[in-house]
Formats: C-alpha cells, structure tokens, sequence
C-alpha cells in the first residue's frame, strides 16, 4: 500500500506491514526474490473505476509496469487479459480508499487482488509517480520485499543494496535498476526448499480464479 502526501515525502508502502486478515502472514523470504511460476493474466476492472480516464490510465501505466518486469527475462510474464476466466488475479478500483493508500498488492499466495485508491489520481504529484507506485507494486506480487527489510528481520539480502532501487522508499529518484534485474534472475534460480542464509525459498504455483 503506498503513501504519498507531497513532492519531497518519501514513498511508504504497507504491503508488507505485519499481518492484514485480507493480505496473510509474511512469509520469511528474501529481500529481491519469490515465486518461480509466472504471476500469469489479469484483467483490469475498468468498470469499477470512477471515470473512464483514471481507467485508461491505471490500464496503460500497469501495462507498462508488467512490461517492465517481464523485460527481466525470468520466465516471469504479466499479461492483461479481457477474459476473467483467463485471470490469475484481478486489478480494482476502490473509491472508498484507504488512509491516503495509492495501492495495495500482495505477496505470492491464494490472495487474488491488487487495488487501487483515488489517492493515485487526486494529487499530480503522486498521478506523476504512477509507473513507479505500479511497477513497486507489482514487484509484491513476484515475492519481492522492500529494499530495506533486511535490517527489520525476516528477510535477506541478494545482491548490494540500492537506494534507487523500485522497491526503495525514494519516490524521487527510485525506478527498475539493473540490481532489481540481477537480484530477481538469481533468485528465480534457485530452488523451491533451497536456503539463503537458512531463510527458505517458496515456489507459489499461481490458479485462475474462481467465478461465480
């Protein structure tokens, strides 16, 4: 879930705060790694929106965001599909927002949503920021934790840190760095059951959803 209430505050993401009933329990992982099934399609709900040009927005930028970490080359896709059988999980608008929240992802598991609050859209400064608030986003959804969640516990480090990283907090200069690119093909070669540091690696094989 991300933050924004000015040019020159940092970016905040809770995606991976503590527990949240709708969202599980964090896994231990590492800081740059996840699943090593492909997340798979994802229809964007353009009728949840509350106007047809936040709609197309939202739908270009996210497209763009998957586009950007399928260029990593790591057997990873996102793809949109108009097919919501087809789906793997759904991207919606929620109008009611959430305490300032840009968006909400989730971590590699059965949870089967990433939203989107007014927020994204009601400040330029945060409208600008939106490739990067989704590409952060989606970053989530393969496994990845923030830049720093080594230091906090319950994650380890592949590669050097960097404070431009996507999965930073520094929402001016932060975009997709070579070391996001390198960290995620080393960890997509490891094994499911492998260990970095003793901290386990999880394959999460993605399912379509479930329709009434």
């Amino acid at each position: 879930m991300a933050s924004t209430t000015g040019t020159n505050e940092p970016y905040i993401c809770k995606t991976q705060d503590g527990f949240m009933p709708t969202f599980g329990h964090l896994p231990l992982s590492a800081t740059t790694g996840g699943s090593s099934q492909p997340p798979g399609t994802h229809p964007i709900m353009t009728s949840t929106f509350d106007n047809k040009d936040n709609a197309d927005l939202a739908t270009k930028l996210l497209q763009r965001a998957g586009k950007l970490w399928n260029s990593c080359g790591c057997g990873v896709t996102f793809t949109a599909t108009t097919d919501p059988k087809k789906a793997h999980f759904d991207v919606v608008y929620n109008k009611n927002g959430n305490d300032g929240a840009t968006a909400m992802a989730f971590f590699p598991n059965n949870i089967d949503k990433v939203y989107i609050y007014p927020e994204a859209f009601n400040d330029p400064s945060t409208k600008s920021q939106l490739l990067n608030t989704f590409t952060h986003e989606l970053g989530h959804v393969l496994g990845l934790r923030h830049e720093h969640a080594a230091a906090e516990g319950g994650a380890v480090q592949i590669g050097e840190m960097n404070p431009n990283s996507i999965m930073g907090y520094n929402r001016e200069t932060r975009s997709l760095q070579q070391s996001d690119r390198s960290g995620l093909l080393k960890f997509y070669g490891y094994n499911n059951g492998d260990k970095i540091d003793k901290v386990p690696v999880t394959d999460f094989v993605p399912v379509f959803l479930k329709r009434a």
